[in-house]
């Protein structure tokens, strides 16, 4: 690493931390429902653009996975892009295509699906994670891929 990128770097650690002390006791302001089915959702509402955030956690990660049979995490995780019966492979990226993000991460504890998108998008990007989750697609050809 140069220098100059050292230096930038450590002035941007400074300037973070500074930001941080003046916001201490500043919260960010969430409210958290515990649904009949038993999905906790967090709502953290900022006006400040006409977008969202979306990052569904599930608490699956490779921690329970046997020694010697590791990666079903990472591959379920990979399975949840290869499409459902409703919602083919390539519906998230066209629903958010241009304006929005999606992705995934599998983690020792959890793994999560992270969607940012327009608020316009919000209504078909919930349904499309819901239908993936209800109908994963786990034909031999996705599989394959």
């Amino acid at each position: 690493m140069t220098l100059w990128r050292s230096t930038m770097l450590l002035a941007c650690f400074l300037r973070l931390a500074g930001a941080a002390r003046a916001a201490e006791g500043w919260k960010v302001p969430a409210v958290n429902k515990k649904l009949p089915n038993g999905l906790v959702v967090v709502l953290s509402e900022d006006r400040s653009a006409p977008t969202f955030g979306l990052c569904i956690s599930y608490r699956i990660g490779f921690r329970l996975e046997p020694s010697g049979h590791t990666g079903f995490a990472r591959l379920f995780e990979h399975m949840m892009f290869e499409g459902a019966p409703d919602a083919p492979k390539g519906a998230f990226d066209r629903v958010v295509e241009g304006s929005g993000y999606d992705n995934a991460d599998t983690r020792y504890d959890f793994t999560e699906y992270v969607d940012s998108a327009p608020v316009s998008a919000l209504e078909p990007v919930l349904w499309l994670e819901a239908d993936r989750l209800k109908t994963l697609d786990l034909t031999p050809d996705h599989l394959d891929n």
